[in-house]
């Protein structure tokens, strides 16, 4: 793309209706939102608001969107509906130079190989993948440091629920991400493969930074063989 704009994204080429106002669901204040804000901030009160109107049809058409979403298009329509606004998500809410924000389409993309080899739910790893970062330790760096536990439980189902995720997915995604961060909830598959993507992740980050070999404990077969191979490529 080089230096260009994508005209879909700079808000030179849009029109009136593309920016709108919503009430804040904490305090009643306007909360001004543009089309391709996935979260705003009251600026009264602080709270977070996502954006239900949020809009990135183009990437489903675009040859570029990879390069300026940060995600790959799929070929399942619900998957990738999930992916794309879940995505959008939390680029807008972390920034998409933010390490909260590499990091999660990092652990996706580890997650989408492990589950060539091991099934799972893709709506469920995914999501549990893009939006792990929002509901981590309480005192985590970024945007959502001083949020609490229930505050960002909270945020998780404003999110899925901007995305269209069913209720029963929903429960499955908070079941994988609370059993990851509290101990909390059932082990499943879906658990397993996310657990085993974010642990490549680390492992990746930690041979990148400074070389350090930590190989976890892993659920899937297809997880411990990928650590494997990642490690002996800097050995």
């Amino acid at each position: 793309m080089g230096n260009n704009r994508c005209p879909g994204q700079d808000r030179r080429y849009w029109k009136p209706e593309d920016i709108f106002e919503v009430r804040c669901p904490q305090c009643g204040s306007t909360v001004e939102l543009w089309k391709d804000e996935g979260v705003s901030r009251c600026s009264n009160c602080g709270t977070p608001v996502v954006n239900q109107r949020v809009a990135q049809g183009c990437a489903q058409w675009c040859r570029f969107a990879e390069e300026c979403l940060g995600f790959r298009a799929g070929e399942n329509g619900g998957a990738f509906s999930i992916e794309q606004k879940l995505t959008g998500l939390i680029k807008s809410f972390f920034g998409e130079d933010a390490r909260s924000f590499k990091h999660s389409l990092s652990v996706l993309g580890w997650a989408e190989r492990i589950m060539e080899k091991e099934g799972g739910k893709p709506p469920v790893v995914k999501a549990s993948a893009i939006l792990h970062e929002l509901a981590g330790e309480v005192n985590s760096s970024g945007p959502d440091k001083n949020f609490s536990v229930p505050e960002k439980h909270a945020l998780l189902d404003m999110m899925m629920n901007s995305a269209g995720i069913t209720e029963t997915l929903k429960k499955e995604v908070k079941n994988v991400i609370s059993r990851f961060f509290y101990g909390n909830g059932q082990e499943s598959t879906e658990y397993f493969i996310f657990s085993d993507a974010h642990a490549l992740s680390e492992l990746q980050e930690d041979l990148a930074s400074c070389g350090c070999i930590h190989l976890s404990e892993f659920y899937t077969r297809s997880g411990k063989k990928l650590a494997e191979k990642l490690v002996s490529q800097r050995t």
